[in-house]
């Protein structure tokens, strides 16, 4: 801040407090010229700032307010109980409805890898739908049944494999 900046600055608090330009002036008359004009101006403006608000003014913006005020109550007051649901319920409908293209798309997959052999892509989501079906399965009778059908599926895929194998010997030595 310049040395004219804190003298100005000086200069206006003064006049806040009370004092008469010419006060002000006299304390530094080497900047009368400068200082004169911009003091006359503030205290023009600081005088020119007041003004009051009629009061019809006040008392007519008041009730504009009030009656917005009221009228968005009524409003509010006025939705359904659906709409205060809404957003759960949407919550609620959008979650039940990934789970249901989860749900299908999983079905589908494991359909899909349902016939595959080991060495296929989709064989590790075959053995992992087998792992949890033994997993959930409680009964130990059922548990049982399953697990042996699961081996007879293991020697079925082995023998495919071998077959296979052998007939792609044959066609490499023919």
């Amino acid at each position: 801040m310049s040395k004219m900046d804190q003298i100005l600055e000086t200069c206006l608090q003064a006049i806040e407090r009370g004092d008469a330009i010419e006060t002000v002036l006299f304390r530094y008359s080497e900047f009368a010229d400068e200082l004169r004009p911009i003091l006359e101006a503030a205290v023009s403006a600081k005088n020119k700032a007041m003004f009051t608000v009629p009061p019809e003014i006040v008392r007519r913006n008041r009730a504009k307010l009030l009656q917005h005020a009221a009228e968005m109550r009524e409003s509010h007051r006025k939705r359904s109980p659906l709409a205060i649901w809404s957003v759960p319920l949407r919550r609620i409908v959008v979650t039940l409805t990934v789970l249901a293209v989860v749900f299908a798309s999983g079905t589908g997959l494991v359909r899909a890898a349902s016939m595959t052999l080991p060495g296929d892509n989709l064989y590790p989501v075959k053995r992992t739908w087998e792992d949890v079906l033994i997993l959930i399965t409680f009964n130990s009778q059922k548990r049982e049944f399953l697990e042996l059908e699961q081996e007879n599926e293991r020697l079925e895929e082995m023998q495919e494999l071998f077959e296979e194998d052998v007939l792609r010997l044959w066609i490499f030595l023919d």
